[in-house]
């Protein structure tokens, strides 16, 4: 196991490969990072979340994102464009994310309840 395969720093909480690409969303500087898949390329400043993001999830030509401080659950394309951080409004703060089938909306795990 090569633990320095890409150097993310600390709080990396979620990860999603492609066939292309990693991507990895870093709660503690608020982005997601990409790098190609033999780890070369990596930019950890990829894509700017509204804060706190940890679960990420990829569907189609976009990827989702949580927002744990937050209104929710951000989306953008898979080449960084077209952020749209209140894509679903109103979840408290969401930390995991999965995205069904065909669907283009998410669906969402691991709220919390206030």
């Amino acid at each position: 196991m090569n633990q320095d395969f890409i150097e993310t720093g600390t709080g990396v909480c979620g990860v999603v490969v492609t066939k292309s690409y990693i991507y990895w969303a870093n709660y503690s500087t608020n982005w997601i990072g990409r790098a190609n898949l033999d780890g070369s390329n990596p930019n950890p400043d990829f894509i700017l979340t509204s804060g706190g993001g940890s679960g990420i999830a990829i569907q189609g030509q976009y990827i989702y994102w949580t927002s744990n401080n937050g209104a929710g659950i951000g989306r953008a394309k898979l080449d960084g464009s077209e952020v749209n951080q209140e894509f679903i409004k109103g979840a408290k703060g969401p930390f995991g994310i999965a995205v069904t089938g065909g669907s283009p909306v998410p669906a969402i795990a691991g709220m919390r309840h206030n």
